[in-house]
């Protein structure tokens, strides 16, 4: 009761909320649900007509000759090449 009369409210009186006094366990419960779920959803085919698979061959090319990526936006690519430069190529097995 005296939580009232100083203002506080009676249930922030037991040293504050639920939220408040977890939140490293609820951060912690957030971080591993995210982690769970990305490695549940990720896949590692590449989608030979989306745009994943233009962005890696636009990468090699830059990677290879120097060709400036113009379409789709230049950055990603380019950035991607840098990968492409340093793995020594792109080495892809295709299997139906």
């Amino acid at each position: 009761m005296n939580a009232r009369k100083n203002g506080g409210s009676a249930m922030s009186s037991g040293g504050g909320s639920f939220v408040v006094r977890h939140s490293d366990f609820i951060a912690g419960v957030i971080v591993v649900l995210t982690a769970v779920m990305a490695l549940l959803l990720f896949s590692v085919r590449m989608n030979e007509g989306g745009d994943d698979s233009g962005y890696i061959c636009k990468a090699a090319d830059f990677a290879a000759s120097g060709k400036y990526p113009n379409f789709q936006g230049p950055l990603y690519p380019v950035f991607l090449s840098l990968f492409v430069w340093l793995s020594g190529g792109i080495n892809l097995v295709v299997s139906n």
